[in-house]
C-alpha cells in the first residue's frame, strides 16, 4: 500500500497456501526467517557508510517522533521480539468486577464474580520508504574520499517517522479482517467536546484554560485521573505563547502547565485544525507497539549497478478503552 507522501506499507499475510509477501523485500525476509540483517549482511556498503546512514536515521527520528518518544520515555511501549514475523497483535480486554464486600465477620458469602475476556486485535504493518544509489556514485565517493551523501536517507527516514507519528493521532486504514489501527482521534470510546473558541486563532488565554479544565473533568468522569499530556497543532501552540491576559507576566502555555494534572504540552502537525487532544499517559489508555526500530536495509539490481535501500520500521499505536467504554482520551473540536 502506498500513501500520499510516497511511504509504502508492506504486508505479509497467511492463507491456506502459507505465508505470502506483497513486495520483493518482504520476500527476502520471508526466506530468511524474518531476520532483518539478511538485508544488510554481505551488502555493498562498508561499515563506515552504514554508520553514516544509521546516524542520520537516528537524528531524523528524534526530531520527527516527539509523541512516540514521549510514550516510550513514559514506559508506554510494548516490545515484540519477532516483529517481522508477527502480523497481528492480539490481547484480551478484561471485564470489571463488582465492588468489594464489607462485613464485620468476614465470613459472609460475597458475590461471586467471574471475569469475562474479549479478544481484541490489530495489524502490524511495515512502514517503509525506498531510495536508490547508482554504484558509480558510490565508487566516486570512495575514490575521492568524500562522505557518502545521506540526503536521501534523511528524507526517507523523515517520511517513515512522520507516518509513524501520524498513526498515533489519526490511526491508519490498514485492516486485516476486523483488525484495524485506531488513533487518538478515531478511537470510538474517546470523550468528545467543543472548544469554546478556536484555539488556532481567536481563543483567549481564559477560554483555553476553561476548555482544558473541562477536558480534565471529562476524563475524570471516565475515572481517568491523569497525568495528562495536551496535544495541539502548531497554530494553537503559537497562540498559547501569547500573554495569558493583557500585560500578563506569563503566557497561556505557562498558565496551563501550572495545572498539576498536566505533565506536558506537545505540538504536532497531525492534530487537525481547530482541534485539541488530551491523553492520559497510562498503559490502559495507549502504548506504542515496537516490532522493529527504524533501520535501513539494502539490496542490488541491474547486475549490481543499482543499489536499493529501504528505511523501515514496525511501530504501531495500540489505543485502548475499558470494557465499559471508559477512555483516557478527550478530543475537542
Amino acid at each position: 500500500m502506498q500513501l500520499a507522501n510516497g511511504v509504502h506499507i508492506d504486508t505479509i499475510h497467511a492463507d491456506r497456501g502459507g505465508l505470502h509477501a506483497s513486495s520483493n523485500v518482504a520476500n527476502v525476509l520471508l526466506g530468511n526467517g524474518f531476520n532483518v540483517n539478511a538485508l544488510r549482511t554481505n551488502a555493498t556498503l562498508r561499515k563506515e557508510e552504514w554508520l553514516q546512514f544509521d546516524t542520520k536515521l537516528i537524528e531524523v527520528a528524534r526530531q520527527r517522533l516527539p509523541l512516540v518518544t514521549a510514550l516510550i520515555a513514559a514506559g508506554l511501549s510494548f516490545n515484540i521480539s519477532d516483529g517481522l514475523g508477527t502480523t497481528i497483535l492480539e490481547w484480551e480486554q478484561v471485564s470489571d468486577m463488582e465492588p468489594a464486600d464489607v462485613s464485620m465477620d468476614g465470613v459472609s458469602r460475597g458475590e461471586q464474580d467471574i471475569l469475562e475476556f474479549t479478544l481484541l486485535s490489530m495489524p502490524l504493518p511495515i512502514i517503509h520508504k525506498d531510495f536508490t544509489i547508482n554504484v558509480r556514485k558510490l565508487h566516486a565517493s570512495r575514490r575521492l574520499g568524500q562522505p557518502l551523501d545521506t540526503a536521501q536517507a534523511a528524507l526517507a527516514g523523515r517520511l517513515v517517522a512522520e507516518t509513524t507519528e501520524s498513526m498515533v493521532i489519526l490511526g491508519h486504514a490498514t485492516r486485516v479482517g476486523a483488525a484495524q489501527i485506531f488513533g487518538l482521534t478515531t478511537e470510538g470510546n474517546r470523550s468528545t467536546g467543543a472548544q469554546s473558541a478556536d484555539w488556532d486563532s481567536a481563543a483567549t488565554g481564559d477560554q483555553i484554560l476553561t476548555d482544558v479544565l473541562a477536558m480534565i473533568a471529562d476524563a475524570q468522569g471516565d475515572d481517568m485521573y491523569g497525568p495528562y499530556v495536551l496535544l495541539v497543532n502548531y497554530p494553537s501552540w503559537n497562540n498559547m505563547m501569547e500573554d495569558f491576559k493583557a500585560a500578563s507576566d506569563k503566557t497561556t502555555m505557562q498558565r496551563i502547565k501550572e495545572i498539576p494534572d498536566i505533565s506536558n504540552i506537545i505540538p504536532s502537525k497531525d492534530v487537525p485544525a481547530s482541534e485539541s487532544i488530551m491523553l492520559q499517559m497510562t498503559s490502559d489508555v495507549i502504548d506504542e507497539v515496537v516490532g522493529l526500530q527504524p533501520t535501513t536495509v539494502q539490496w542490488e539490481t541491474q547486475g549490481g549497478m543499482m543499489l536499493h535501500f529501504k528505511v523501515m520500521s514496525i511501530m504501531i499505536p495500540r489505543v485502548r478503552s475499558t470494557v465499559t467504554g471508559q477512555s483516557g482520551i478527550v478530543h475537542y473540536s
